[in-house]
């Protein structure tokens, strides 16, 4: 039967992507189409671990690690009576910061054209999914450092950007309608000379969050509705007056 397949261009080098994308045990949290990951030998990806996958409107199923080239590639497989599955996942690089990432799935076997016929656009939808959650995922991955003075955030492609407190003008936050599986809400950061646009998934959010609220009159009424919208809006949470 003819595969299922869907590739995606990702911001990002191939160890960081491979990093995510071979943390199988997580997947759960990074794609909605992952419900629950068990082990069943360990959770490094190596040939032959096996891993019981569970998923929406679909029967759990075990697949097997049959193939591994990292960081580049993985195939795992899945057999029931009648049927056998095949799933790839491929990072190619295509330079320091960019990649590109193709999911395939193949149902194999007498009951697989007849499970494949009937599964085929969820399997179609769920890959596609996939490729774009971890797209979010990976290019909305942050190392953050925050102190009393500045900002630091270190992002996926290698870029690193510092921001002082004292230095900030304004702090917004900008809403769109492209969720859920696109980040739609922003913090928006202004300086006098610059403006950072950042997605509301940065990893250390809470804290982050914590030292913006320490701005004198931090309009948090403001981000509290921010919060609520799905539409394309933007709320300004806080701006320096002028001495």
């Amino acid at each position: 039967m003819k595969p299922y397949s869907t590739s995606i261009s990702i911001n990002a080098n191939q160890e960081a992507i491979w990093k995510v994308l071979s943390d199988v045990a997580h997947w759960h949290e990074w794609t909605p189409t992952v419900t629950k990951v068990e082990i069943l030998d360990e959770p490094e990806l190596k040939l032959n671990n096996r891993y019981k996958v569970f998923q929406l409107k679909l029967q759990p199923a075990v697949w097997t690690v049959t193939a591994l080239a990292a960081p580049v590639s993985f195939v795992w497989e899945s057999s029931a009576p009648g049927m056998h599955m095949i799933a790839e996942h491929t990072v190619h690089a295509v330079s320091a910061d960019k990649s590109n990432v193709m999911l395939t799935f193949a149902f194999h076997g007498f009951l697989g054209e007849i499970i494949g016929r009937l599964y085929g656009k969820i399997v179609e939808s769920y890959i596609a999914t996939e490729a774009q959650s971890l797209k979010k995922s990976i290019e909305n991955r942050f190392s953050t450092s925050l102190s009393e003075k500045e900002l630091e955030l270190n992002f996926a492609d290698g870029q690193i950007f510092k921001v002082a407190w004292n230095e900030l003008v304004k702090v917004a936050i900008q809403t769109t309608n492209e969720g859920p599986f696109q980040s739609d809400v922003f913090w928006l950061l202004d300086t006098k000379e610059n403006s950072l646009r950042i997605p509301q998934e940065i990893q250390g959010g809470e804290e982050f969050l914590h030292h913006l609220q320490k701005l004198p009159n931090f309009d948090n009424k403001l981000f509290i509705s921010a919060m609520g919208s799905t539409e394309n809006n933007l709320f300004v949470c806080w701006e320096k007056k002028e001495e």
